[in-house]
C-alpha cells in the first residue's frame, strides 16, 4: 500500500495488491512514465500524473532600450527593430505534439495529443488503440510579447503535457482518480499566456474492472485571462468485463475494448484477444496457428463473428450493403441496417462547391459533415459509446435532413486541397448516430 505523498517512478512487477487508499494522493515522477503490474489494483484515492510530460516552451523575454520619436515636441514611444536592444523568441513545447510559440504579441499554442490543442497547436500524434503506444502528452508554446511602454516584458511559460500511466492486472478496481491532465499555460508579466499543455497516455488491462471512480487524460484548461486550451490524450481500457465510471480525455479518444484474457496470453482460436489489433492466428509471435476460418469471406473470421453476433455465412448479415467486417472495423452496427449513408464527388474538385447527400436520417434533424486526413477515433460528444472513424471532428458543413430522412451538404472546398485526399463522415447527434467514413480525392 502507497501512502499519500508519495512519487512513483518507473515499472512495479510482481506486486501482489498495489492500494492508493481513500484520501490519499499519490504523484507521477515528470517525464518518467509509469507502469504498475500486480494481482489486484486497488485504487480508492489519487494517482495524479497531471503536468508529469513534455513541458510547454519559454515566453518571450524582451528587454529594451527605447529610443522615443518626437512629434511636434512630445515624445512618442514606438517599436522598432532600431529602438530595442534585446530580443529573444518565444520557444514551442516540447514533445511531438508541442504547442507552437505564439506570433508577434499572441498568445502560446496548446499542446496536441489524442486531441488538437489551441492554435497555433502541434499536431495530433499516437494510436487510437494500440495498447503499446502510450507516449507522454505535449507541452504548450510560450506566449510571446512586444510591450514598448516598459522596460522588460515577458510572455507566459507553456503548461506541461500529462503524463503516462499503464495499470496492468486480473482485478482492478477504481473508486477514486487517475489523472494524466495537462497543465493550463503561465500568465506572462505584461505579455502574452502560454499554451496549456496535452493530455496524457492512461491504458487499463484488467479480467475484472470496477468502480464508481475516473480516468481523465483532458488537456489543461485555462481559469483566468485567455483560453488557450491543451488538446485531450487518450485513454486506452482492454479488459473481460466492466467499466469505469467516467472516463474524460476532452478533445482527445477513449478507446474500450473487451479482451478474453489478459494481454501476455494469445491463443489459436481465430480472436485478438491480446488486444493488439492482430488476430492471434495471423500474428508472428503466436507461431504454428493455421489461417483464422472466414466462411462468408467478409473479412471477418467465424470466431469475430460468433462474438460480434453476425451471421458466418451471410457477408452482409443486416443487408445494408457493406460487409460485417467493414461494419465492425469502422465502428458501425452489422447488425441494424439502419443509420447513416454517406455518398460524394468522385472525385472532388478544389475551387468549387462540393456535395454530400446523406441518407437514412430522421427528417428535420441536424446532419453535420465531418472530415479528416488519416482514420483514427474521435468521440461524438453528446453520444456515450459513439465514435467517428476520424482522427479529428473537422466540421465542414451541415444540413437539415428534408421529409425523406436525406440532407444534401454543400461545401465550398478552397483551391489549396487540390492534390489531396481526405475522409469524410456524416454525424446525426440528435440520434447519435454515423456514417461510414467516404474517401474523397481532390485531382
Amino acid at each position: 500500500m502507497v501512502s499519500h505523498g508519495d512519487r512513483l517512478s518507473g515499472t512495479f512487477t510482481n506486486v501482489g495488491r498495489f492500494e492508493v487508499p481513500a484520501g490519499a494522493v499519490v504523484t507521477v515522477a515528470s517525464r518518467v512514465p509509469l507502469e504498475i503490474e500486480a494481482d489486484t489494483i486497488v485504487v480508492a484515492g489519487t494517482i495524479d500524473g497531471t503536468g508529469a510530460g513534455e513541458p510547454g516552451g519559454l515566453g518571450t523575454y524582451e528587454s529594451f532600450w527605447i529610443v522615443p520619436y518626437y512629434l511636434g515636441g512630445v515624445p512618442y514611444v514606438y517599436c522598432t527593430s532600431d529602438n530595442y536592444a534585446y530580443y529573444r523568441h518565444c520557444q514551442s513545447g516540447t514533445g511531438p505534439g508541442g504547442g507552437h510559440c505564439g506570433p508577434s504579441d499572441a498568445n502560446g499554442g496548446g499542446g496536441s495529443y489524442g486531441g488538437r490543442g489551441d492554435a497555433p497547436a502541434g499536431a495530433v500524434y499516437g494510436s487510437v488503440d494500440a495498447p503499446s503506444d502510450r507516449p507522454l502528452g505535449s507541452g504548450g508554446g510560450g506566449g510571446s510579447s512586444i510591450d514598448c511602454v516598459y522596460s522588460t516584458s515577458q510572455g507566459g511559460r507553456g503548461g506541461t503535457g500529462g503524463g503516462s500511466v499503464v495499470l496492468r492486472a486480473p482485478v482492478v478496481a477504481i473508486d477514486g482518480t487517475v489523472t494524466v491532465a495537462g497543465t493550463e499555460g503561465q500568465s506572462g508579466v505584461r505579455g502574452m499566456k502560454g499554451g496549456s499543455g496535452s493530455g496524457g497516455s492512461l491504458v487499463v488491462f484488467a479480467e475484472t474492472l470496477t468502480g464508481t471512480g475516473a480516468l481523465d487524460a483532458a488537456g489543461g484548461v485555462s481559469t483566468s485571462g485567455a483560453p488557450v486550451r491543451g488538446g485531450g490524450g487518450r485513454i486506452k481500457v482492454l479488459s473481460v468485463s466492466g467499466r469505469v465510471a467516467t472516463m474524460d480525455a476532452g478533445t482527445g479518444t477513449v478507446y474500450q475494448r473487451s479482451c478474453r484474457f489478459m494481454p501476455s496470453e494469445e491463443t489459436c482460436d481465430g480472436l485478438d484477444n491480446d488486444c493488439d489489433g492482430l488476430i492471434d492466428d495471423q500474428d508472428p509471435e503466436t507461431p504454428g496457428c493455421a489461417p483464422p476460418l472466414d466462411t462468408d469471406g467478409d473479412r471477418l473470421p467465424d470466431a469475430e463473428e460468433a462474438r460480434e453476433g453476425t451471421d458466418p455465412n451471410l457477408a452482409d448479415t443486416d443487408g445494408d450493403g457493406v460487409d460485417d467486417g467493414i461494419e465492425v472495423f469502422f465502428g458501425t452496427d452489422p447488425l441494424s441496417a439502419s443509420g447513416l449513408s454517406l455518398s460524394g464527388p468522385a472525385p472532388g474538385v478544389a475551387g468549387v462547391p462540393n456535395t454530400w447527400e446523406v441518407a437514412g436520417a430522421q427528417p428535420g434533424d441536424r446532419v453535420f459533415l465531418v472530415a479528416g486526413s488519416t482514420l483514427g477515433q474521435t468521440r461524438v460528444p453528446g453520444c456515450v459509446g459513439v465514435t467517428v472513424a476520424l482522427d479529428t471532428l473537422g466540421l465542414v458543413g451541415n444540413a437539415t435532413a428534408d421529409a425523406g430522412g436525406v440532407a444534401t451538404i454543400a461545401v465550398s472546398v478552397p483551391p489549396a486541397a487540390g492534390g489531396q485526399t481526405a475522409w469524410f463522415q456524416a454525424v446525426a447527434p440528435a440520434e447519435c448516430v454515423v456514417s461510414l467514413p467516404a474517401r474523397t480525392s481532390f485531382p
